[in-house]
């Protein structure tokens, strides 16, 4: 008696936790979806506009952050769109074939490309920094714009085949409705994302931040005369008066205090994705109980939307921590009041 007892509360207490988690992963499609979708498509094209000011474009790093925001608006606008309207009616992908592989292309091309772009930026930032001429002789706006143009190529072609084997699916059987129509698809896809499009930039952006740091603390010991000219890269600044040296010092400093926020922001935020990615393709098809489900889909949307706003929320960080950032910023909302004073 005592043990039927136990069984019918445990009963009732799962489907208690199946109606909260079932109602969760509802919710968050429906309303922090477009949360994130409103702050994080501002937050991109603001970045654009910042970082292709002329005070700042003339930096390669600066290029990268603009690539790199630039590539994450149509990832925002085709991934996150298809949330928010699954959240109250059908996903449009789950019912059309040509959507549901156009949306993977764009949304995954675009991701993986504005990750990418971050992780050489940080490599950028190590070889401005570093004591070796050669190294810093490799900074430049060319190499960049050139980086930029392989990377955005690469991006796109290693995501075909992930939009061939991609089908809708009205009742699918992960968390996702447009998603591999075969196991081995999904375990392709899901350990492409988790090594090629998390994991390994993330390392590269934390080795090379690390060593960037390194040759900033070796830097500021050096007691050379030339160290201001040292510490822009290859630019021409041998007859730039001393004010302009310590203006472009200031703005490289800037830069790297941002790139290496975004990096922690990056990793903290697009990690959970990438492990709950590998977790639903290795437990498919085993027998889960309903709570069980329920919880993976609502961990599996959380995760999901926190790799959106691995690419909204630097922004608002740039903001807070970037003195030339916020400078540059003004300066642009200055100028729109003047374009507005003129025709009131």
């Amino acid at each position: 008696m005592i043990i039927i007892l136990v069984e019918g509360m445990s009963s009732s207490s799962d489907v208690q936790l199946t109606a909260v988690f079932a109602s969760l992963a509802v919710q968050i499609n429906r309303y922090f979806s477009l949360i994130v979708f409103i702050f994080a498509v501002i937050g991109s094209c603001l970045n654009t506009l910042v970082f292709g000011h002329r005070a700042l474009r003339s930096s390669p790093c600066s290029r990268f952050f603009l690539a790199s925001s630039a590539a994450a608006i149509p990832s925002l606008l085709s991934g996150l769109i298809g949330r928010i309207v699954a959240g109250w009616a059908a996903d449009p992908a789950s019912r059309s074939i040509w959507l549901c592989k156009f949306r993977t292309l764009v949304n995954e091309t675009s991701q993986c490309a504005a990750i990418w772009l971050i992780a050489l930026a940080s490599i950028d930032r190590w070889l401005v920094s570093s004591p070796n001429v050669t190294h810093r002789q490799m900074s430049s706006v060319r190499n960049a714009t050139r980086s930029i143009v392989l990377t955005l190529l690469l991006s796109g072609l290693s995501h075909i085949p992930h939009t061939i084997c991609y089908e809708p699916f009205q009742l699918p059987p992960i968390p996702l409705h447009c998603y591999g129509a075969t196991s081995a698809c999904r375990l392709f896809d899901d350990l492409f994302y988790a090594s090629i499009v998390v994991l390994l930039p993330c390392s590269l952006m934390l080795v090379f931040g690390c060593m960037t740091i390194k040759n900033i603390h070796q830097s500021r010991r050096a007691t050379r005369p030339n160290n201001i000219q040292m510490s822009i890269g290859n630019q021409q600044t041998k007859n730039l008066p001393n004010a302009q040296l310590k203006t472009k010092m200031k703005n490289e400093r800037n830069l790297t205090k941002m790139l290496l926020i975004q990096v922690f922001i990056l990793i903290l935020f697009t990690l959970p994705q990438a492990c709950n990615s590998l977790y639903a393709t290795i437990t498919y098809g085993r027998d889960k109980s309903v709570l069980q489900k329920a919880f993976d889909q609502f961990f599996y949307n959380l995760t999901l939307l926190l790799s959106y706003m691995a690419v909204g929320l630097p922004f608002y960080m740039y903001t807070l921590t970037g003195s030339v950032f916020r400078s540059t910023l003004m300066q642009l909302f200055q100028g729109t009041l003047r374009i507005f004073e003129r025709f009131h």
